[in-house]
């Protein structure tokens, strides 16, 4: 990194060391026991006094959304608790004027970059740290259980179950895909390097939960990393019996691991206790998006709350679970700001004046 750009970043971190702080310890909501999540609020405040704040179309769409999905879900008896009401009004505003702000105010990508690793740093360093202390304690390379014990906090109370760890890990297993994109720089060697370390670690922590979902990102992550810089069909052949290979070595060599018999044996595991009636998630979310769309169909303003038929309330889906708890307007609005996101991600595409290794970096995380 030369010296002019390495000084333009000190002072981009320099100037915006209170936003900065706010947004990174509220990243990790285990803080204060909880509490740290309320700082996030605070930069709405800093927004507007920055000359940041921006009520865009999008703006007005999230605000919309934010609306109507918690005032859907105050309508019926099993009302959610009050830090999920705050989550839910005041944090996708936050995130999207949190990213116009750091945009605004960062004047090159490298500060951009570097403020978004951080994020997805504190968003996945108390899981991998979670995950860590639960092998050494257990010994036990994966957790039959699927859970962690958690702090009794606002958001967290007694046990957090494998599919919120993986909510926590998401954007940091993404970023394994960085291993195939090339660098220019020595920045962009050293930053590749620690997203890639973070990224094993990440994983790590979801094989040891036996989450499927964060092992079908990684895959994915590697996938669209492999092929960042085109298509062809040599390439595509060329994969296909490298993979080949190495799966078969792999299992020949370390068949009898203790690693591998351990995931294994915890795979089959879960899919014996969903056969049996045991509790699905993976194994359930099939039926549920088939039976949620009709479900959204007939409950126009939201379903009774959390727990009300659980078989349908939580889909592990996004839209579906926008549309089971808060009915059309939530369901539809969310899907339109679904579209413009990714509208929006083809200009980033598109655009010309930021790097290819900071684009396939952002493309990566947000798989």
């Amino acid at each position: 990194m030369s010296q002019v750009l390495e000084y333009k970043y000190k002072i981009d971190l320099e100037k915006n060391w209170l936003f900065l702080s706010i947004l990174l310890i509220g990243a990790i909501p285990q803080i204060l026991n909880g509490y740290a999540l309320y700082l996030w609020i605070l930069l709405l405040p800093l927004c507007w006094i920055y000359g940041t704040y921006r009520l865009d179309k999008n703006a007005c769409l999230i605000i919309l959304f934010s609306l109507s999905y918690t005032f859907f879900r105050l309508l019926h008896p099993n009302r959610p608790a009050t830090s999920v009401i705050v989550f839910h009004l005041f944090y996708p505003l936050v995130m999207y004027e949190s990213g116009i702000y750091i945009c605004k105010r960062c004047t090159h990508p490298i500060t951009v970059i570097i403020v978004l690793f951080s994020l997805v740093f504190c968003f996945a360093i108390w899981s991998i740290v979670n995950n860590l202390f639960d092998y050494v304690e257990t010994g036990a390379i994966v957790n039959a259980t699927r859970s962690i014990a958690g702090e009794d906090g606002i958001d967290l109370e007694g046990v957090v179950p494998a599919t919120q760890h993986n909510s926590m890990l998401s954007m940091a297993i993404g970023g394994i895909g960085m291993l195939f994109i090339r660098t220019k720089d020595s920045f962009e060697r050293k930053f590749k390097f620690l997203v890639v370390i973070l990224s094993v670690f990440a994983l790590l922590s979801t094989l040891h939960l036996l989450n499927r979902t964060g092992i079908l990102m990684a895959v994915l992550s590697l996938i669209i990393g492999y092929f960042w810089d085109g298509l062809d069909s040599k390439k595509i052949f060329k994969t296909i019996g490298l993979l080949l290979f190495f799966l078969i070595v792999i299992y020949i060599q370390f068949k009898d691991s203790v690693l591998v018999t351990s995931v294994i044996d915890g795979f089959a595991a879960r899919e014996i206790n969903e056969y049996n009636g045991g509790a699905a998630t993976g194994g359930g979310r099939i039926g549920r998006w088939l039976s949620s769309p009709m479900y959204i169909l007939t409950h126009p303003f939201g379903s009774q709350g959390l727990w009300y038929e659980g078989r349908y309330v939580m889909a592990h889906n996004i839209w579906l679970d926008a549309g089971i708890d808060s009915g059309y307007f939530a369901f539809i609005l969310l899907f339109i700001i679904t579209f413009r996101f990714f509208k929006n991600l083809n200009i980033l595409r598109k655009d010309k004046y930021i790097p290819t290794f900071y684009k396939a970096y952002i493309f990566l995380i947000i798989i």
